[in-house]
């Protein structure tokens, strides 16, 4: 199992996210899971295009989890609405 890290940026987002929900017991236990099941099995979600870069998508929450895994961890870069801008967490990529 690796590790899941998560970048400050999507830390405020599950922050930002929990806060607005009316939910949002539920919804920290689905985001544990999910971020459990991404450590075990992070090849689990999709691929955005041909990048390495993997999106989770919640079926009951509109939100998904943008993730990259590294070498020896996982590092979440986004925790988006489904209505936000696609694609505006590129600019939180690091340069090789």
């Amino acid at each position: 199992m690796k590790r899941v890290i998560l970048d400050s940026e999507a830390e405020r987002e599950v922050d930002n996210a929990l806060a607005s929900s009316a939910i949002a017991d539920e919804f920290r236990v689905a985001i544990a899971e999910a971020v459990a099941g991404i450590g075990a099995n992070p090849k689990q979600a999709a691929q955005i295009g041909r990048s390495e870069i993997r999106q989770y998508i919640f079926t009951r929450f509109p939100y998904s989890i943008i993730y990259l895994e590294e070498n020896d961890l996982i590092r979440v870069l986004a925790f988006p609405h489904h209505r936000q801008r696609p694609g505006y967490w590129k600019r939180r990529l690091r340069p090789n």
